[in-house]
């Protein structure tokens, strides 16, 4: 009988101990960003067989509020992916959040086969370990997102592209549905296209070798056609975003932004700020040592940076998840490297360990603060949001005292969409109240909505008479 080797074994160990504490920071609740509201009512259509109508209600909210809070329609991969959660346990929300779970090792996994062959073992674990039970990204776990999935999915296809040359035409086809996911999930999973392209160059070989190489390319396109043709779009109007917020000024804040953006990876961690530099400039030696054999990742790497760039908005950690596994590959080579070049100039004066056992700091001040955010264990905590329950006190509220066809004003449209069934959108301009019939207020203050102190001073061909309160919410009826 064979038995595990040793690295095995902890990686196995390394790959429960970031299940164990990324479940345990889960919360009772979710914060007010409403993407997962329209992920679940997109899910939710899928079940019930009305995903048109989804999209047009969703259209009314885009298309009446003050400030878009998103497309007309997100992909809808990962809402097919948990449309079965959807149906079996509604808008329950911990059994949603437990898909990213799942896909968050699943990228580890695919991470650490990528770097195995390319670095010792004790080091491939070592950097597994630094993403793995890294607090910034395990913080996220708690939220119902696709970023883990396209996490996943955008690794593994990088993975299976190291064997492209001696890939079979299965193989080759297994990548370009693979792509195909990642688009229905992101739609910016497209740009893993280049990485193939990459792969094999325009080499003679690959001229020669036309018809193979075209299988990927097929596959993905087939995948993609085959998505738009069951499902509806409104991915298109994320170039709205374009048209409305691009500026000059606002892409030079943006190119600053995302080169400091992997600052908060290392956040949490002491000496953090430090580590942060170190990493990003080893980054810019790995990745110009491995230029030529990582072409394929360095160009989806450039690409996906260059998008995120001039895409207007901002959406922190989370829109570079995809990257962040091999900026900390090629940041240890780059520290590799340069390890290597100071024993040669100093000597055994320079510990050559010394780059190695930085990244072992990495990894276990990563587990001391993670493990310091999931106490106690298992033990939910609780947190304001769309789930607390004076918010669901003013849903029961709105479901039960106002018409079904009304219209509410709130500054998260789609998640009161999603517990009351109303028509919403928003606004923080007075003028705009009069398209609704009601208006929700937190009192705790929120952006894209009135301030709470001035709602009642709001003059028009209108009044508002207050008809509910709690302690975090205020619902006035817009009487015309």
């Amino acid at each position: 009988m064979k038995f595990p080797s040793i690295a095995t074994f902890l990686f196995t160990a390394l790959l429960l101990l970031s299940a164990v504490l990324g479940f345990s920071m889960f919360t009772i609740g979710h914060d007010w960003g409403d993407d997962f509201a329209a992920y679940i009512l997109q899910a939710q259509s899928i079940v019930n067989g009305n995903m048109a109508e989804e999209v047009q209600r969703n259209i009314f909210t885009i298309e009446e509020s003050s400030f878009r809070p998103g497309p007309q329609a997100y992909p809808w991969g990962y809402p097919l992916l948990i449309s079965p959660i959807v149906a079996i346990f509604g808008p329950k929300i911990t059994p949603l959040k437990l898909v990213n779970l799942p896909f968050f090792l699943l990228a580890v996994l695919a991470f650490f086969l990528y770097i195995r062959p390319r670095m010792p073992r004790l080091a491939a674990l070592t950097l597994a370990a630094a993403l793995a039970l890294n607090p910034a990204i395990l913080l996220t776990v708690d939220h119902i997102q696709s970023d883990f999935v396209f996490l996943a999915v955008s690794t593994l296809v990088l993975l299976l592209l190291k064997r492209y040359k001696q890939a079979s035409p299965l193989y080759l086809g297994m990548i370009g549905i693979l792509i195909a996911a990642a688009v229905s999930i992101r739609t910016n999973g497209i740009l893993l296209l280049v990485a193939v392209f990459f792969s094999h160059g325009l080499t003679r070989t690959a001229f020669h070798d036309w018809k193979r190489n075209l299988i990927p390319y097929a596959a993905a396109f087939a995948g993609i056609l085959l998505t738009l043709l069951v499902f509806p779009g409104g991915q298109q109007s994320y170039f709205a975003h374009y048209s409305e917020l691009f500026s000059l000024e606002r892409l030079y804040i943006n190119i600053v932004y995302y080169l400091t953006l992997p600052a908060i990876f290392f956040r949490d961690l002491m000496g953090g700020t430090v580590f942060f530099w170190l990493a990003s400039g080893l980054f810019l030696f790995g990745a110009w040592l491995r230029r030529r054999e990582e072409l394929p990742v360095l160009a989806y790497f450039l690409l996906t940076l260059f998008l995120f760039i001039s895409w207007p908005e901002r959406q922190g950690l989370r829109f570079i998840y995809p990257l962040l596994p091999f900026y900390l590959y090629f940041a240890w080579e780059g520290g590799e490297w340069l390890s290597g070049w100071l024993v040669a100039k100093i000597g055994q004066a320079w510990p050559g360990g010394l780059h190695q056992g930085l990244w072992g700091i990495i990894a276990a001040a990563s587990l001391l603060v993670s493990w310091q955010y999931a106490q106690p264990l298992f033990t939910y905590k609780d947190i304001s949001g769309p789930y607390d329950p004076f918010s669901y006190e003013m849903y029961e509220f709105i479901r039960e005292e106002t018409p079904e066809d009304a219209v509410v004003i709130f500054f998260k449209p789609r998640a009161m969409r999603l517990f009351t069934n109303r028509d919403t959108f928003l606004t923080d301009q007075c003028a705009d109240l009069v398209k609704g019939d009601y208006v929700v207020i937190n009192e705790k203050g929120a952006v894209n909505q009135l301030n709470p102190g001035e709602i009642e001073d709001c003059t028009g061909d209108f009044r508002l008479e207050p008809v509910f309160n709690n302690r975090r919410m205020s619902v006035y009826q817009i009487i015309r």
